[in-house]
């Protein structure tokens, strides 16, 4: 039966993991983004998280505080990272989500 990893026992097989691939690829780029949507008392309402990794944008999250869903602002979020990701190069975006997750809004 697999044991959940300590912090440092999967840090360093993850570490591990990376030196090996890079060892054939070269050095991979990797960055954390996100984006945010505030209200006036700059309080977070909405955002986006995300990781580019290996030539690729991997979209974690996303987020509408029910005050402001059918605003536009998933949408927003979205474009922001498209059109970061191919400033970037990398027209490869990834996204999951489950049925309860506003399915409808993703399918559109």
């Amino acid at each position: 039966k697999p044991l959940p990893p300590q912090d440092n026992d999967f840090e360093a097989l993850k570490s591990g993991l990376t030196k090996y691939n890079e060892s054939f690829t070269g050095s991979v780029f990797k960055e954390k983004v996100s984006s945010f949507v505030k209200n006036e008392s700059g309080i977070v309402v909405g955002g986006i998280l995300g990781e580019i990794n290996w030539n690729r944008m991997h979209i974690q999250g996303l987020w509408i505080d029910e005050s402001i869903r059918k605003d536009g602002w998933g949408s927003k979020l979205i474009a922001r990272f498209e059109q970061y990701a191919l400033s970037k190069g990398i027209a490869n975006i990834r996204l999951e989500t489950t049925t309860f997750q506003a399915l409808d809004f993703y399918l559109k």
